[in-house]
């Protein structure tokens, strides 16, 4: 796990996973208060420098960590060319059907009223 801290607390982690020189970046975790200031994007940069440096290559199976290496062409040499991302989100960004979202029908939505 990768971890950023900020003032001497955690603000944001990178789960991931070792397979031989191939790290899989499985999720990104960020405290509600670092919201929207970047240590995500600094963290994941950090960590594909790393990699790099360290001749390894990447698998992005979070959504946020393949956003950011598609949206930064220089970190195009990390992720590994026969597994760049998993299955299951290239699967997720084809399958995912068109157009505005549809509300759930009434029987979906929350009660409203108090648990009995």
């Amino acid at each position: 796990m990768y971890e950023a801290t900020t003032r001497g607390r955690t603000a944001t982690g990178l789960v991931s996973s070792r397979a031989g020189s191939r790290v899989v970046l499985l999720a990104t975790s960020v405290l509600p208060e670092f919201r929207g200031k970047e240590v995500a994007a600094r963290l994941i940069g950090g960590v594909l420098d790393e990699l790099r440096m360290q001749g390894k290559s990447a698998t992005a199976t979070c959504p946020s960590t393949a956003a950011f290496v598609n949206a930064h062409p220089k970190y195009a040499d990390v992720p590994d060319p026969a597994f760049p991302q998993s299955r299951s989100r290239a699967w997720a960004l084809n399958t995912r059907p068109k157009g505005p979202r549809r509300r759930p029908p009434a029987h979906c939505r929350p009660c409203r009223s108090p648990r009995r």
